[in-house]
């Protein structure tokens, strides 16, 4: 069989323009694929890096109208070194109340669930109104304070005439 003088050209253009595919246009696509493919990630990053920002500018916003809201909520809190704040309300509820009371800070521990809180032991002498304005001022009042236990009982004073009653409450304070 004969090969002509265009066989044998088709045959080696073919050649070099397989090899020019493979050697110098495959490899650019590539390149050009994986440039394309590292755009859109800095692209992405970039909305994303933008829309982070958008966030702390209404964060910064939201914290300046904020920043008077925390600082209330900080008062809510015990200073655990120095409560004499804490028990003064307590005294002042007590006396608002028409009960008499003793405070005592050296409480056994009593399955306390972490270490931020504060209990207190407070005994209490009045009338069950006043016990229960009492308690109620304690919970609702300007401070982190809840009443863990409450007894109450009919006060052994010998007094049959007032219906007196003596409650000793367990309170857990949540600490600065």
């Amino acid at each position: 069989m004969k090969i002509s003088k265009i066989h044998i050209t088709i045959s080696v253009f073919s050649l070099l323009s397989l090899a020019l595919i493979l050697f110098f246009i495959l490899p650019a696509y590539n390149e050009i694929k994986s440039n394309s493919n590292k755009i859109l990630e800095y692209k992405s990053d970039l909305i994303s890096i933008r829309e982070q920002n958008e966030e702390l500018g209404r964060f910064k916003a939201k914290y300046e109208t904020d920043a008077f809201d925390l600082e209330k909520i900080k008062g809510y809190f015990i200073d655990g070194k120095n409560p004499v704040e804490f028990i003064t309300f307590i005294e002042k509820s007590a006396d608002d109340s028409n009960v008499t009371i003793a405070i005592k800070l050296d409480v056994p521990s009593y399955e306390m669930s972490d270490a931020n809180n504060m209990l207190l032991q407070v005994f209490a002498k009045g009338s069950f109104a006043g016990i229960i304005e009492f308690a109620n001022k304690l919970e609702n009042g300007p401070y982190l304070a809840m009443i863990e236990k409450l007894s109450i009982k009919k006060s052994l004073s010998g007094d049959d005439s007032s219906e007196s009653l003596a409650a000793s409450f367990l309170i857990e304070a949540t600490l600065k």
